[in-house]
């Protein structure tokens, strides 16, 4: 099997107002359904699509790629030789499931997309898409260029609340065989925060100057960030596949 390429993930916060009309009371009493990811932590969808599949999984990819990545019921990233990255939300870090409900970005654009609210407080959106490794052309979204791809996961988290909120967001890896221990260190550039486990290279972090604290516990990392009441935070993570991590192209630069 070809292996996969590393994948990006993008996250920005940003305040968001949404307005609903009397005469969409039946839809509007579908968003408020909740749905408990674990302990203490509800979910609201935001919209609530027609999935004929009651446990459905999907793809990202470049057109003509003999590969893609696969996305799981509860959002986990299926990569290279096995790896599962996992998604996970809230202040408990628990994972999503198949009731997150998944649409297209306009409804038919390659970007997957998730958006959700937590416990009424703090919106999650979530959207998932594949890119060719080089930026200088855009041959390579008509064509294989190179036998590997760029996944990118951007994240909005908007703070819903007329009072400061703490948000949360995590990436959890889970490999086929063993574990592993998440540490943080500088490569790539002094600035950006790395999530190694040995010498394997997970991801590159580039965050704000203050306001948001990136922390590594065990086979997770977590991303808090400190929101005001209308406030925004922004933040870029861009995990490394397996393919790329003894690589010496500098991540960062490849994605421009």
């Amino acid at each position: 099997m070809r292996r996969f390429c590393n994948f990006t993930f993008l996250c920005s916060f940003v305040p968001i107002i949404t307005c609903l009309g009397g005469s969409s009371h039946t839809i509007a009493a579908e968003k408020q359904q909740q749905v408990a990811l674990g302990p203490g932590v509800h979910i609201r969808n935001v919209d609530n699509p027609f999935d004929y599949f009651t446990n459905s999984w999907t793809v990202v990819g470049l057109k003509d790629h003999a590969d893609g990545t696969r996305i799981a019921p509860n959002g986990e990233l299926i990569l290279a030789g096995g790896l599962r990255c996992r998604p996970l939300v809230g202040e408990a870090m628990v994972a999503l499931n198949q009731h997150v409900k998944k649409t297209l970005r306009n409804g038919d654009l390659p970007i997957v997309r998730f958006d959700f609210v937590v416990n009424e407080a703090i919106r999650y959106t979530l959207e998932v898409f594949a890119c060719p490794l080089g930026f200088e052309s855009d041959g390579g979204y008509d064509w294989p260029t190179d036998e590997n791809f760029l996944n990118f996961m951007r994240a909005t988290l908007t703070n819903l609340k007329s009072q400061p909120a703490e948000a949360h967001f995590g990436l959890e890896w889970q490999p086929e065989k063993d574990g592993l221990n998440c540490e943080i260190r500088k490569t790539l550039s002094e600035k950006d925060p790395a999530v190694f486990s040995g010498e394997t290279l997970f991801a590159v972090f580039r965050l704000p100057q203050e306001g948001v604290q990136l922390a590594a516990e065990g086979s997770r990392v977590r991303v808090s960030a400190a929101l005001p009441a209308g406030g925004t935070a922004r933040f870029v993570v861009r995990p490394i596949g397996a393919s790329l991590v003894h690589s010496q192209r500098d991540g960062f630069r490849a994605v421009g």
